[in-house]
């Protein structure tokens, strides 16, 4: 099975209390939905560095199958580090306002690590990248950042939200 971890980030959306998964990391998330929607047998794990269950709890609802959350008295950049090395994932993925953290893991795990990433798709077992610059066609295990912000995002139902509460939530 390939994994693909997506890494969030909340956000506060203004004149509300209303906590959610940044725009950024919200169209990294999108792209690995969209993988998982060609390729069937994945797993997409989202990790959130914040004490914020409801980022998961979101995620969880528009389709990403585990969480982790590292709560802030448990997150070290090694302790994520650690983490996603158990899982030995396929794509790495994440939003451009992570790209700083992104580039620490990529460099301890091994993973290419490809920026400015607008798109990306499956094409004969390979990942197909689109930057702002070329398009190219790499292999996996890869570590992507995102920048498109205004890509069209899947909502989730009322009902896949009720469901997200009867997924299990493993906290570190």
């Amino acid at each position: 099975m390939n994994e693909y971890i997506v890494i969030l980030k909340n956000s506060i959306e203004k004149d509300s209390d209303y906590t959610s998964i940044n725009k950024f990391d919200r169209a990294s998330l999108e792209m690995a939905l969209s993988i998982k929607d060609q390729l069937k047998d994945t797993n997409i794990i989202a990790l959130s560095r914040s004490n914020d269950e409801l980022l998961i709890r979101e995620a969880y609802s528009i389709g990403v199958d585990q969480g982790i959350l590292f709560k802030d008295e448990s997150y070290t950049k090694e302790t994520l580090i650690e983490k996603i090395k158990e899982f030995e994932p396929s794509i790495l993925i994440t939003g451009k306002d992570n790209l700083e953290i992104q580039e620490d893991i990529s460099k301890k795990l091994n993973l290419p690590l490809i920026n400015n990433v607008e798109n990306i798709n499956i094409k004969d077992n390979k990942l197909e990248v689109k930057c702002e610059t070329n398009n190219e066609l790499l292999n996996f295990p890869i570590s992507v950042n995102i920048i498109n912000k205004d890509i069209k995002i899947r909502y989730s139902s009322i009902g896949e939200i009720f469901k997200s509460y009867d997924k299990d939530l493993l906290v570190i």
